[in-house]
């Protein structure tokens, strides 16, 4: 992607066109480091997700792999301040505003000042759809001390928190086209699940789109063929936990 003559905020707006990742980031590296920082991770997931697996943990890289592979092996996503952090919060936040209390805490801040953090800025991100479920964490770093990294990182606190909410809701659309062709699903499927997500009974969807509920139980048959699964709620949960329902 050419990024010649572009400004941040100009190259910014472009994320919502891109179809493919290394589109969305070249363009967040070419943000980053406009902004005055040198490093970054991207990374979304649903609040819930502590699990090793992170089944619905998607990302962007741009630091040395090495940090993330450690940070991925010794699993300091279960505990680490930063995430906690953003899960309930919505201002971007320094580095040193966030105090590690744990052992794994304190180790996890030193091993990630190795490998380009020395100064951070944590910017959370959150869909207004999803709030409670779908977050984000925009984590950029500079490999200067935190006196002078810090200032440098919060004069572009306006650019970063724009890339945040953009990535977020570029892996949102992402999310939302990967899982409807993984399933098969329609918009008006899609519809259905979320309608049922919202508490509506069969009758009351059945009357909502003037349809007999004899019509509703039939779609929800093939529904819960395409997830196969045994109840609706099933499917509900299975089309929430791919992206799919706000």
């Amino acid at each position: 992607m050419d990024l010649t003559d572009k400004n941040v905020f100009s190259a910014i707006s472009e994320i919502a066109c891109c179809e493919t990742e290394k589109d969305v980031f070249d363009i967040s590296k070419f943000v980053v480091g406009e902004a005055g920082g040198e490093s970054f991770v991207y990374s979304t997931l649903r609040q819930d997700d502590r699990s090793a697996e992170r089944d619905t943990y998607r990302y962007f890289i741009g630091c040395q792999p090495e940090w993330c592979k450690i940070y991925n092996d010794r699993k300091w996503f279960m505990n680490d301040p930063f995430v906690e952090y953003a899960r309930s919060n919505t201002a971007p936040v320094v580095g040193s505003e966030i105090h590690a209390v744990t052992a794994g805490q304190i180790d996890m801040l030193e091993v990630a000042a190795s490998y380009g953090f020395r100064s951070g800025m944590v910017i959370p991100t959150h869909s207004s759809a999803n709030v409670d479920e779908r977050m984000g964490m925009l984590y950029v770093g500079l490999d200067a001390d935190q006196q002078t990294g810090e200032k440098i990182l919060l004069r572009s606190r306006i650019t970063f928190r724009a890339l945040g909410m953009e990535l977020l809701d570029w892996w949102m659309r992402h999310l939302y086209q990967e899982s409807a062709r993984k399933f098969k699903l329609s918009e008006a499927e899609i519809y259905l699940l979320q309608l049922s997500k919202n508490g509506l009974i069969t009758a009351e969807i059945a009357a909502k789109l003037n349809l007999k509920s004899s019509a509703i139980y039939s779609q929800f048959g093939l529904i819960k063929e395409k997830f196969n699964v045994d109840k609706i709620n099933d499917a509900v949960h299975e089309a929430n936990l791919n992206g799919l329902l706000g």
